[in-house]
């Protein structure tokens, strides 16, 4: 509820899982402030380590903004768990 009445950080602190910080990271996003959108998906990613979807987006951002070395890191992240027992599912 928070989330959606325009308060995703307090969402965030309030319930710390991997859904309000990609969320957050898409508020972020919108709003233009990629370093904090990254950060909510490292969060996200954290938080909820299987999310591959979270971890496509944060290379994907990563990419986008230069940082190759992260977007690496995550990418290899996204191939391990996609081929280990998460991609099963």
């Amino acid at each position: 509820l928070l989330y959606y009445s325009g308060k995703p950080e307090e969402a965030a602190r309030i319930e710390p899982t991997g859904k309000r910080f990609y969320q957050l990271s898409r508020y972020f996003e919108e709003r233009g402030e990629s370093a904090k959108a990254i950060e909510a998906l490292k969060q996200s990613v954290q938080a909820d380590p299987n999310a591959l979807q979270t971890w496509r987006r944060l290379a994907e951002m990563q990419t986008t903004f230069g940082d190759t070395a992260g977007a690496l890191e995550s990418w290899r992240e996204l191939v391990k768990r996609h081929e280990g027992p998460v991609g099963q599912f």
